[in-house]
């Protein structure tokens, strides 16, 4: 296996194969799961204790699994972002799904903004993906943190999503600690975790290569991932957004 686990040389649709594999029917055993979840959860009460904790539910597999380590630790608060580009699917999931302690923070960006940033559509370049985690994800929850005065906030980021996480998954951002408690776990464990614990996922992920792209807003859609056109992949499993994106002059 590759190092993201993965066979060798295997291609997008293999790779999204595998992982939906390993969803549905996991290798890793219920015991090896809560052995490694009991790890993360005494590591977590041991970053969190004595100080005001939250967490990032960003309603992805990761920030899913992570809520269910630190819902055990007692920490039930945290924070999504939203803008007004999200996946009508992903909308309906949050709408389900989303724990009542859980605020919601938008972020302003819609079709109007589209209009005036179309480099921000369909980007293949990196600095405007990097670009998109900064103007909400991390503007929600540095917002949030700031609002609320929490010291301490965990997220699901991983090396395997190609993340960078130090190796005690802890930094420092604005005078807040970011921890990672899931950091350093294979996609294997983390969706055998979803699996055993019944945790639902949104829609996103069971369409072609929907692990690859996973529950982000549908601007980050990239034709290098998909193998097609975003718009047209787009208005085939969310035709809803058909107006959205005649309005901003996107076509398939």
């Amino acid at each position: 296996m590759t190092e993201k686990g993965y066979p060798p040389g295997a291609g997008a649709d293999e790779m999204n194969a595998a992982m939906t594999d390993w969803l549905l029917r996991p290798r890793i055993s219920a015991g090896q799961i809560d052995d490694l979840s009991a790890r993360a959860i005494e590591a977590i009460h041991a970053h969190t204790s004595g100080m005001r904790a939250a967490v990032a539910w960003s309603g992805g597999k990761d920030g899913l699994a992570v809520y269910s380590l630190a819902a055990q630790c007692g920490i039930t608060q945290g924070v999504i972002g939203l803008c007004g580009l999200e996946l009508p699917s992903f909308l309906r999931f949050v709408e389900a799904y989303r724990p009542p302690s859980i605020s919601i923070q938008t972020t302003g960006q819609d079709a109007a903004w589209a209009r005036r940033n179309p480099h921000m559509i369909f980007p293949e370049r990196r600095t405007l993906i990097k670009r998109w985690a900064s103007v909400k994800q991390l503007a929600s929850q540095e917002r949030y943190c700031r609002e609320r005065e929490i010291e301490v906030l965990i997220n699901g980021r991983r090396t395997a999503d190609g993340n960078f996480v130090r190796r005690n998954g802890l930094h420092t951002k604005r005078c807040v600690k970011i921890y990672s408690p899931i950091g350093h776990w294979s996609h294997e464990e983390t969706l055998a975790l979803l699996h055993y614990r019944g945790i639902a996922l949104p829609r996103s992920y069971f369409r072609p290569r929907g692990f690859l792209i996973g529950s982000k807003q549908w601007p980050l859609y990239r034709e290098s991932q998909l193998g097609m056109s975003p718009a047209e992949y787009l208005l085939k499993y969310e035709p809803l957004l058909a107006p959205v994106l005649s309005e901003i002059g996107v076509q398939a």
